[in-house]
């Protein structure tokens, strides 16, 4: 059961990560692109990329999907939990009903659910017959869940105002990717020590998502490109917080 209390909100800081709009105070001081070069997790060297083109590949997700309401599709997960040494392998689909609206199920044996609406979030354990409930803050810039999945059209001026945004150059052996590194400007609002997101640059489509915990904690997120319905009619039932009458509610604060 620990395991079900940790993986569900992982899958949040990594499809979920972006801005509220307090990210606007960060973008009169704050710079997008540091100067110097690191390794990335995924045992490339990063670059120190031209603004430029860490702004092209933002803006081409950000026009591919403007005009998007609605998003449903497929995930498998993997979490490297470094303080337990532990892998987890869970598979789930997620909802997105723009412009606040975010619902994820897991499947069996690590059931659950995650619903972001109105600025709570809960999550939902079955087997636990609990609903943790939680308040988003909104004064907080780096929010690991809000409405708009990060690379399915979040703003790139938010974006920029509340990350550091490298090229990591590519994925070995897919030439048409590109994999953009975020680490959080403001590092004591952020629950995470980055992020990492691959796109697939001709077809505009954010493939995986990396997400470094501070405690080491890795959660790798691969979406089915296949199986990416866009602008599918979405019954406002669905991110609606309603559970089994027996779930005990507790608010996590």
């Amino acid at each position: 059961m620990r395991n079900l209390s940790r993986f569900s909100l992982l899958i949040a800081a990594t499809l979920g990560a972006t801005v509220l709009a307090s990210a606007a105070d960060l973008r009169s001081d704050r710079s997008t692109t540091p100067s110097s070069a690191s390794t990335d997790k995924l045992g490339e060297k990063a670059v120190s990329a031209p603004a430029g083109k860490v702004i092209e590949i933002l803006k081409s997700l950000e026009e591919r999907y403007a005009g998007v309401k609605t998003i449903r599709g497929t995930f498998s997960q993997t979490t490297l939990d470094q303080t337990f040494g532990e892998k987890i392998e869970s598979q789930g689909v997620f909802y997105l009903k723009k412009p606040n609206r975010l619902r994820i199920d897991y499947n069996p044996p690590h059931e659950t659910t995650l619903l972001v609406s109105e600025r709570m979030m809960y999550r939902y354990i079955p087997q636990l017959k609990q609903v943790e409930r939680y308040r988003i803050d909104p004064t907080n810039s780096i929010v690991e869940v809000n409405y708009m999945l990060l690379g399915f059209g979040a703003s790139t001026q938010d974006i920029l105002g509340a990350y550091r945004v490298t090229l990591a150059g590519e994925k070995p052996g897919e030439k048409t990717t590109q994999v953009l590194r975020l680490v959080p400007q403001r590092s004591e609002e952020a629950s995470f020590k980055t992020i990492e997101m691959i796109v697939d640059t001709e077809r505009r489509i954010p493939l995986e998502f990396r997400v470094t915990q501070l405690d080491g904690t890795v959660a790798t997120v691969k979406l089915d490109p296949s199986a990416l319905t866009l602008d599918v009619p979405l019954d406002d039932k669905l991110f609606r917080p309603s559970f089994a009458p027996d779930a005990q509610i507790v608010d996590v604060k």
